[in-house]
């Protein structure tokens, strides 16, 4: 049949007759052949078919319809009409908010691996589930991080709150109950009924943040993928505990976070990524702190995907050049007069508060720094440890074993930090007076 209206060469000429026979025709596809080797979807319940209009699917045999007809020599293909393809939700103004963590696809028998998915930014947009071990601020951090990244965070360990560490830091174990993520608070994270919850969650990651204990091999063996941690430091250096104040004790001019692979060795494995951070000369251990959990949840967040698709970098550490440092406890925060103003500077301001503080003396002779700087001016000819100057609104200034400190503000063992001179002038203190 071609136009409506139009009678092609060889057809009959009682189309009216043929039109109401036409209606009532049906097609019965047993099993068409796919095309070449695809496997095609499976049709079920009616399904719309294009034809090929303008061909003639039947041989006129002298134009009886009521003789059976031969089949065409050559057969010709059946084919499901092309859905139309979806229509993306709007993002504008209005539009109604869409998660990440949902996606539609039609289910194929067979093809080519699916695309990666990528959020509104181009980014890509993975899944995985995750057993994490954290603690301090920057553990809460990553947990929400991931979380509102949409990763299956099947259970969080943490320690249990300490109240002797103050409230300065955030809680992971709160961040878990307000997330409603199973949260462990063993006493030891290598004892065997942590090990069968995390065998019976079957974790693609295993995640390690600021978390005080290290991972044991038979834990490090249970992720499908990978076992991280995110260090405070620029590895192979400053290796161990508190890396953070020990590159302040040791007046380092920057350091950095490293997302590493764990091993049964401490802050030894492949590293996947690191960033630098430049310290500052007023950096405080917090001051710091608050830039490294910034840049490190930024590292983790920019790297894990990586780690996931199996594209990201392995890189051996140097263990000759690498420095492990250990647990660092508040008795060594003693500072002594004979050192360099600088040294005691940098000792200062790595314990300051909300750490434990820097101090001399001991008992009730305890006296605790903060606020501590090098005083640039001309040597003095004075014992180390010998009052120079108190300098209104601003401090006091202290002899060294080299050069003058200025100390702007103190802490008795009993009492609360004040204004060094105002401490000074309370307890009628005068130049050239030993402290």
């Amino acid at each position: 049949m071609g136009p409506a209206g139009r009678v092609l060469a060889g057809q009959p000429r009682d189309l009216g007759r043929r039109r109401r026979e036409a209606s009532r025709l049906r097609v019965h596809a047993a099993g068409p052949p796919s095309l070449g080797d695809r496997s095609d979807p499976r049709v079920s319940g009616r399904a719309a078919l294009y034809t090929r209009a303008g061909r003639r699917l039947r041989v006129l045999d002298n134009g009886d319809s009521g003789r059976p007809q031969r089949p065409r020599a050559r057969p010709f293909a059946i084919r499901t009409r092309t859905p139309p393809a979806a229509r993306r939700r709007s993002l504008g103004p209005g539009a109604r908010p869409r998660s990440a963590r949902r996606a539609r696809a039609i289910l194929l028998s067979s093809g080519g691996p699916r695309a990666a998915l990528r959020d509104r930014r181009g980014a890509r947009v993975t899944r995985a589930r995750w057993a994490v071990f954290a603690y301090h601020t920057i553990g809460a951090r990553a947990l929400e991080a991931l979380v509102a990244r949409g990763e299956d965070v099947a259970v969080v360990v943490t320690h249990a709150d300490d109240p002797g560490e103050g409230d300065w830091f955030e809680s992971v174990a709160e961040v878990a109950r307000i997330h409603r993520i199973p949260c462990l608070t063993p006493t030891a994270p290598n004892l065997p009924e942590v090990g069968q919850t995390i065998r019976e969650l079957a974790p693609d990651l295993i995640l390690s943040v600021w978390y005080r204990r290290l991972l044991g091999p038979e834990l490090l063996a249970l992720p499908r993928i990978a076992a991280l941690n995110l260090h405070g430091s620029l590895l192979p250096a400053y290796r161990g505990r508190a890396p953070l104040n020990w590159v302040l004790v040791n007046g380092e001019p920057r350091t950095g976070v490293t997302l590493h692979h764990m091993t049964a060795a401490a802050d030894a494995g492949d590293v996947v990524a690191q960033r630098t951070i430049d310290i500052e000369p007023d950096d405080t251990a917090f001051t710091l702190y608050e830039r490294m959990t910034k840049v490190g949840i930024e590292l983790l967040l920019e790297a894990y995907p990586a780690v996931l698709d199996g594209t990201a970098p392995r890189v051996p550490q140097d263990h000759a050049r690498a420095t492990t440092m250990p647990r660092r406890r508040p008795e060594d925060g003693r500072i002594e007069w004979t050192w360099p103003a600088a040294r005691i500077c940098d000792m200062v301001r790595a314990v300051a508060p909300p750490y434990p503080g820097a101090f001399v003396g001991d008992g009730p002779a305890r006296l605790y720094l903060s606020g501590a700087s090098v005083c640039r001016r001309a040597p003095v000819d004075a014992a180390a440890g010998t009052l120079v100057e108190i300098v209104p609104a601003r401090g006091i200034t202290v002899a060294t074993g080299q050069g003058v400190l200025l100390i702007a503000r103190v802490r008795s063992a009993d009492g609360v930090p004040e204004p060094a001179d105002r401490w000074a002038t309370r307890r009628a203190l005068r130049p050239g007076m030993r402290l």
